[in-house]
């Protein structure tokens, strides 16, 4: 039986501007975007963790996945562990 840990995933995400053109006093306000992040801890490696919210008990699938960077992840929190075959 594995355990999966669910954890908090505190980040900072990209802000960007999708536009032709910005004023430059605009663009030098521009700061990541604190992000927070909730679910099974999928895979946990040196440059990025994967977490999943949604998982079949019955199937192999995940949902709702995310890879985030090492480099953007500000803290990792582990809420609890869940003993299954699978993620619940």
């Amino acid at each position: 039986m594995q355990e999966w840990q669910i954890v908090l995933v505190e980040w900072d995400d990209i802000t960007s501007h999708d536009g032709a053109w910005l004023d430059l006093k605009e663009a030098e306000e521009y700061s990541p975007t604190p992000m927070k992040t909730m679910g099974f801890l999928l895979k946990d490696e040196p440059d990025y963790v994967i977490v999943v919210s949604t998982a079949s008990e019955i199937l192999d699938v995940v949902g709702s996945t995310n890879a985030i960077p090492r480099g953007c992840i500000k803290k990792i929190t582990k809420l609890s562990d869940v003993n299954a075959e699978s993620p619940p």
